[in-house]
């Protein structure tokens, strides 16, 4: 978790006290980084341990503001063990815009998360910011929070990192596509060889491609 911290913040996919990581590390407990601490600089020692009603059980400093977002996540996906927020700048433009990543660009992206909504505003640090990811957080493993960054959860650390590397890339590839005022999309045909690729690769997580979706992007 430490390493994650320090080489988010290196990216400047976080910066100040921004951003949050949390781990589950039993079904009643997790493991979150703490309040007011720069994610490039915060060591083991000032990891926070919380229950699952947001109570803390361990470590000195406050929990990050953002715990009720990262408990609201679990408590929709009882398998995801690992939640990251954090503003990656391309991502989180998006995110301000209120623009969706939802257009077939790259198979990878595609293949592993297929669509990325954008939630509904929510005050930070609030049950409000809990329940703006509501039914969405349960069939994505990526949510662009609108106006605050990305939302991404995985089995782990490493994966929810991956998931939130792999959105900020395909951020910053649809805004230079655009750029050059042509984005060439993946057909219907394209995405369901993906998904069936998909199946046989027995991967993980959630995917929300739909064969409606398909169908929508053929010709």
């Amino acid at each position: 978790m430490i390493r994650i911290c320090h080489w988010l913040a290196r990216q400047t996919f976080v910066v100040a006290d921004d951003g949050a990581l949390s781990a589950r590390i039993s079904r009643d407990q997790i493991l979150i980084t703490p309040r007011g601490k720069n994610l490039g600089w915060v060591t083991c020692q000032q990891l926070v341990l919380l229950n699952m009603d947001g109570q803390q059980e361990k470590g000195k400093p406050e929990p990050s503001p953002a715990y009720q977002l990262h408990l609201a996540a679990y408590r929709h996906r009882d398998k995801i063990q690992a939640v990251i927020h954090a503003q990656p700048p391309t991502a989180t433009a998006f995110a301000v815009a209120g623009i969706p990543l939802v257009q077939p660009v790259l198979p990878e992206t595609v293949l592993t998360l297929g669509s990325v909504p954008v939630t509904e505003y929510a005050t930070p640090y609030t049950e409000e910011a809990a329940r703006a990811i509501g039914d969405l957080i349960g069939e994505h493993d990526a949510l662009l929070l609108r106006n605050r960054g990305l939302l991404a959860v995985g089995c782990n650390l490493s994966e929810a990192l991956q998931k939130l590397e792999r959105v900020e890339q395909l951020a910053r590839v649809l805004l230079k596509a655009k750029s050059l005022d042509h984005v060439d999309l993946l057909t219907g045909t394209q995405v369901k060889k993906l998904m069936s690729l998909r199946k046989r690769m027995n991967l993980g997580g959630k995917n929300p491609w739909s064969p409606a979706d398909q169908e929508k992007n053929d010709g």
